[in-house]
């Protein structure tokens, strides 16, 4: 009888350990699988990050076509731009060969009138 005495006392006392540690382990861990109020307010939160980054992305997306068009105008304003300034060294020569032809012109039709001048004061 001894010994199941010292075995009951050893089966009480790992019992009551038991107890203890299954008390510490439910404290630590409380039934997870229930939501909490923090639970709640955490997925709460969730959504409306999720939804947040959602709408920073699709704002982005517009952003990025934005630049895009934006940078396609860009250069076709460049392109425009070269154009318009090859355009310009074009008419700028044209206008500086006419100039040339024209002071040659004024000066053969002043010499012209001199000469016609000259000629009618030898008459005289």
């Amino acid at each position: 009888m001894a010994d199941t005495d010292e075995i009951d006392k050893l089966l009480v006392n790992r019992l009551s350990n038991r107890d203890i540690v299954e008390s510490r382990y439910k404290e630590l861990f409380h039934d997870l699988n229930k939501p909490t109020e923090d639970d709640n307010q955490t997925q709460d939160l969730v959504d409306e990050l999720k939804q947040e980054l959602f709408k920073r992305d699709s704002e982005l997306k517009k952003l990025d076509d934005i630049n895009k068009v934006l940078r396609h105008a860009n250069e076709n304003s460049n392109n425009e731009i070269i154009s318009l300034n090859i355009e310009n060294n074009i008419m700028n020569e044209k206008y500086n060969k006419l100039e040339v032809e024209y002071n040659k012109l004024i000066k053969r039709w002043l010499s012209k009138v001199e000469k016609d001048v000259q000629d009618m004061n030898g008459m005289l």
